[in-house]
């Protein structure tokens, strides 16, 4: 199977150190056998549920909509809990994103962490480790997901949330749609050129910062606070404002890794704009703690915002250091001491907002055992168990939503209270033993639909003059699976007279479905 993904998009089926088919040679030290050798990890849990070693009730489907999944570890996981969440694109069955927890237990002793781990698979790419800093040669740490953190998919539909480490997996929320973008744009917290020619002096104070391919060499040094990056990050985009000058490559980008203390390469490790000089900046003599992310490649001309694409940077610190070198001409940019200052722009998914659509009735009336034949469209709803039975009806039209139906809520006003509102329940849209749609016109004792099964819920003691709410999104999400006529009735209570505002009244009965 691949495991992700170089720089630029080329796959590395050996990389993934999460996949014993792809990487079973990282981290060796951690678990070797005297006899064997180093002991490979276990393999994908998309791999496992092909081979049918996930039974189908501990894979869980997150269809459209939010999921909340409480994951275990594949490892010599517990009697319960899901083992796989599979969240399908679009609805395929072919192009999906697979979640497991990992941990370092059992045969997973060596993996890089304990941590959350997401696969995207397709026809195109077979399953491809969704690793944020797209690079998978290393020790696989960048492709741990933890608490706090959220994956957001590049069409902007799927937001993947850790919320929470368990003893032995995570919490984790998927929204298959019902999200929103957003962009946000940082300034830096210091930025500044350091000039080979000028190997002891700061530039922090000036309004420009150059990049020059020399020699003598000039380069533009920016950082950035990292709690400022969201989670659900879809791409980050660093401008520069060219002031003056044009190349044809207007600089590479480069993050620059704190290297270890000792080894002499770092003389300015936690720099800031007024102290950084050239001779602080040498990092680029220790190659192994220079990673280079390329630049866009457009070219640079005065006037004009120039961009890099520093995605990558979203998963780790890297956008504590940036460098922008190597450009094929001398450039200037606005500094942030300048007219228009560096900026960040973040793109990025939240959950959307809950969408509260209101119905009223369509039709509402209350029917009496006393009196069969008779009709009462009336400004009220009553109930009530006594001489006389009074059971009420409302029919709303449940049309126009967008998004999937979070929750649905009946909401009645109350004119005559009591102790005990009474029960609600879904009853069927249709005259009693017809297929003809009752209307509160002709509503009666002897042609009321049948109340039969569990209630909804209870209304419990209603107060004189205030709402009081049930939960019927049960009876919501079944009538959308038909022509979204919801139907509910409510039975008289034990004893006390009871009654709410009908549509005619000066409170009309209410139906609040919420969607996202």
């Amino acid at each position: 199977s691949y495991a992700g993904l170089y720089p630029g998009g080329d796959h590395n089926p050996y990389g993934n150190t999460w996949d014993v088919v792809s990487g079973n040679s990282h981290n060796c030290d951690s678990f070797t056998d005297p006899v064997y050798g180093c002991v490979g990890q276990h393999t994908l849990a998309d791999n496992r549920r092909r081979l049918g070693w996930l039974p189908a009730a501990r894979v869980y489907t997150a269809g459209p909509g939010q999921h909340s999944v409480t994951l275990e570890q594949t490892a010599q996981p517990g009697a319960a809990g899901y083992l796989e969440v599979v969240v399908p694109v679009d609805g395929s069955e072919q192009h999906y994103y697979t979640i497991e927890a990992r941990r370092r237990t059992g045969y997973d002793t060596k993996l890089p962490g304990n941590a959350l781990i997401i696969h995207e698979t397709s026809d195109a790419f077979n399953m491809l480790l969704v690793d944020p800093s797209r690079w998978v040669w290393g020790d696989g740490q960048s492709a741990m997901w933890q608490p706090g953190e959220a994956f957001a998919s590049a069409d902007g539909k799927i937001l993947i949330r850790v919320d929470a480490a368990t003893a032995s997996g995570f919490v984790v929320t998927v929204f298959n749609g019902g999200v929103q973008p957003r962009t946000m744009t940082l300034s830096p917290t210091d930025d500044a050129m350091i000039r080979e020619a000028a190997p002891n002096s700061n530039f922090g104070s000036t309004a420009d910062l150059r990049v020059q391919p020399g020699p003598p060499r000039a380069w533009a040094a920016l950082r950035f606070d990292n709690a400022q990056v969201p989670p659900g990050v879809r791409r980050i985009l660093l401008r520069l404002r060219a002031i003056s000058g044009t190349a044809v490559s207007p600089g590479h980008a480069y993050t620059i890794p704190l290297p270890p203390a000792d080894n002499g390469c770092w003389q300015s490790s936690d720099w800031t704009e007024t102290r950084l000089k050239w001779t602080g900046l040498i990092a680029l003599n220790c190659p192994n703690y220079s990673t280079f992310y390329g630049s866009l490649g457009a070219p640079g001309w005065n006037g004009e915002w120039v961009e890099w694409d520093l995605t990558a940077f979203a998963a780790k610190d890297g956008l504590t250091k940036i460098l922008i070198m190597q450009s094929s001409a001398l450039m200037a940019y606005s500094s942030k001491q300048g007219a228009n200052p560096p900026q960040l722009v973040i793109d990025y998914l939240v959950p959307a907002a809950p969408t509260p659509t209101t119905f009223t009735p369509t039709n509402d009336a209350y029917v009496s055992s006393a009196q069969k034949a008779a009709v009462f469209n009336k400004p009220k709803l009553q109930v009530k168990d006594a001489a006389a039975d009074f059971n009420s009806y409302l029919k709303f039209n449940v049309a126009g939503l967008s998004g999937a139906v979070r929750s649905a809520t009946l909401r009645l006003w109350v004119l005559d209270p009591g102790p005990d509102g009474g029960a609600v329940y879904a009853v069927s849209p249709f005259y009693k033993g017809t297929t003809t749609q009752w209307l509160e016109t002709a509503l009666k004792w002897n042609n009321a639909p049948l109340m039969s099964g569990a209630p909804l819920g209870r209304l419990g003691a209603v107060a004189l003059g205030r709402w009081v709410e049930v939960d019927v999104t049960a009876a919501v999400l079944a009538a959308l699976a038909g022509d979204g006529r919801v139907s509910l009735a409510i039975p008289g209570n034990d004893s006390d007279v009871v009654a709410f505002s009908s549509k005619e009244g000066a409170h009309a009965p209410q139906l609040v479905v919420v969607t996202e």
